[in-house]
């Protein structure tokens, strides 16, 4: 038999669900109902549960935070298809979309892949009236214009999708996150050759509640429109192929998952390129984001299976012969942190001390410091050249031999070069005072230069296993019991003719000798700062209200493994 999956994203709509749910269940046709809330301050998730509690066609998805539009329907996607529906239905939770129209959206699928009710094809109403109407016109007749568009109506999120026709489609073509989504997702389908249909609708205003679309939302749908139009022009035909299956989320265990940028080889993998100062950036990893938790991350299977004994291999002479830049940023970063920390000097302990230099600046500010680093180079230039006490291995290997707890914890562009950043948190808080602090720094993905810069971001390199948001971060601190207090900015020094040769790995190899050439022109020992906001300082402390059998609870409410029933 046939089944049938209605979708709807909800935030803030406790006003609306319970009237929508009843609505959409009570249809003939016993369809299924996902809804995916977005932690709605309003207790709208936790009205859900009580309604799925006495439905089992009623499926609740609960994610931690505002995650995009555009995400929870790729996710709608995803579970029509791993669920093995037929079809399915996306619409509005506030009623201005008439559940009974479902009916007759699923029908017209007989003739076409994809049908969306419209609000303005012959025989369509709307109750949008002035400034909205207008705005809603013109931007639907110039997505039809530009973009070739068969149907009248491309903002309405009420739509049927045949699922045979999504698991040809290819989700990261997809870029938009917000009501550009739907726009765009139109306009994927029609390139591809599927059939696109269409049925008038009446469409009415809110049944309760506000409106969720942000002012700024307008000039982002005209950048998707000209993006999408000039791809149109420009860009060579897409070849689609069936979608692949994409791993679970390693930290929500959610199996909804999408590419965020593909992998591109250059070569095997070598030890020189696990430097911290590698010049590497040819080769890039496949990053996939979890449409639950949002997390993005290199997925296990696709970097290399020997990362442990690179690590430990790793010899850096470059960062010795640079190493005054990188003391000017370990002293940056000290007088950063100085005021979360004790007047007087305390204990510190560094995960990841690579070759020391942080620890020669705590030692001289009076802290009795000692790091762990598994490159056995490095730990023995720490020990010998700069008489520092820092073991060999991971952190997990030295903790028997630890004397915590420490008054303060720092790692360094630590947490995205780990399998497991989880295990890593909850080694480390034991050994954390109470009243102590832990300091790391680590890449924002959600910041404006890697947003502009996309796969080309430099911090995108093999050796990079996770993209935090300082969002997706404070997830997993909470999970490991801890609080994120604040977020510093973190300035780096280098060399500037070292920053030219990173920024000449960023353009396109015929380019790379001009930028090389003018490298030729800096002084040789110039040092300068630079800070794009894309690495960051976060200032944690515990939760000295957490538990080991609260942290497994508050763990398990974020992670995604729950069986559901067809």
């Amino acid at each position: 038999m046939n089944r049938t999956i209605v979708f709807t994203a909800t935030y803030n709509e406790r006003s609306n669900i319970a009237a929508f749910c009843e609505k959409v269940l009570s249809l003939p046709g016993h369809y299924d109902l996902l809804v995916v809330d977005d932690n709605s301050p309003d207790g709208t998730g936790h009205l859900l549960d009580q309604l799925a509690s006495g439905n089992p066609r009623l499926h609740a998805i609960h994610r931690p935070r505002k995650l995009g539009l555009g995400s929870a329907h790729k996710l709608a996607m995803q579970f029509s298809m791993q669920r093995g529906y037929h079809t399915l239905i996306t619409m509005d939770a506030d009623l201005s979309h008439n559940p009974e129209d479902i009916l007759r959206l699923e029908t017209a699928l007989s003739d076409a892949d994809f049908v969306i009710g419209s609000r303005y094809c012959a025989g369509s109403t709307t109750d949008y009236r002035g400034y909205r109407l207008y705005l809603s016109i013109v931007a639907n007749r110039l997505a039809r214009l530009l973009l070739g568009l068969p149907v009248h109506e491309t903002t309405s999120s009420f739509r049927a999708f045949r699922v045979n026709m999504l698991r040809l489609l290819d989700f990261q073509e997809i870029n938009s996150n917000g009501y550009g989504f739907f726009m765009e997702s139109i306009f994927r389908i029609h390139q591809a050759g599927f059939r696109c249909g269409e049925i008038p609708t009446n469409f009415k205003d809110r049944m309760a509640g506000t409106s969720k679309i942000p002012r700024l939302e307008i000039f982002t749908g005209v950048k998707n429109l000209l993006r999408l139009f000039l791809g149109r022009i420009f860009s060579s035909p897409v070849e689609y192929i069936p979608g692949k299956e994409f791993p679970v989320c390693c930290f929500c265990r959610s199996p909804f998952t999408v590419v965020k940028f593909n992998k591109k080889i250059v070569g095997d993998n070598h030890v020189m390129d696990f430097q911290c100062t590698s010049m590497e950036h040819g080769s890039k990893p496949l990053v996939v984001q979890c449409l639950v938790c949002g997390l993005s991350f290199a997925p296990e299977g696709v970097y290399d299976d020997k990362l442990d004994a690179i690590y430990e291999d790793v010899v850096d002479a470059r960062y010795i012969r640079d190493q005054a830049a990188r003391q000017r940023t370990f002293a940056v970063v000290f007088d950063r942190i100085a005021p979360f920390l004790n007047m007087t000097p305390g204990t510190m302990l560094e995960v990841g001390a690579y070759c020391g230099l942080f620890g020669r600046e705590a030692k001289a500010r009076g802290w009795h410091y000692v790091g762990v680093e598994p490159s056995r180079w490095s730990v023995a230039y720490a020990r010998e050249s700069l008489a520092l006490d820092v073991r060999c291995g991971t952190l997990k290997q030295n903790i028997d031999g630890l004397s915590g707890p420490y008054d303060a914890i720092v790692m360094w562009d630590v947490l995205e070069h780990l399998r497991d950043p989880m295990d890593l948190l909850t080694d480390a808080r034991p050994l954390l005072k109470d009243s102590g602090v832990l300091f790391l720094s680590a890449l924002d993905i959600d910041t404006w230069f890697p947003r502009f810069m996309g796969s080309r971001w430099p911090w995108m390199i093999d050796m990079h296993l996770f993209y935090f948001t300082h969002d997706t971060l404070d997830m997993m601190l909470t999970a490991a019991g801890f609080r994120l207090e604040r977020i510093e900015k973190y300035t780096r020094f280098v060399y500037a003719r070292y920053l030219f040769g990173k920024i000449a790995m960023l353009f396109p190899s015929f380019l790379r000798p001009i930028v090389v050439l003018l490298r030729l022109f800096v002084p040789v020992r110039m040092i300068i700062p630079f800070h794009f906001g894309d690495i960051r300082t976060f200032v944690i402390r515990k939760n000295l209200e957490y538990s080991s059998n609260e942290g497994s609870e508050r763990l398990e409410k974020v992670r995604y493994d729950r069986p559901w029933k067809p």
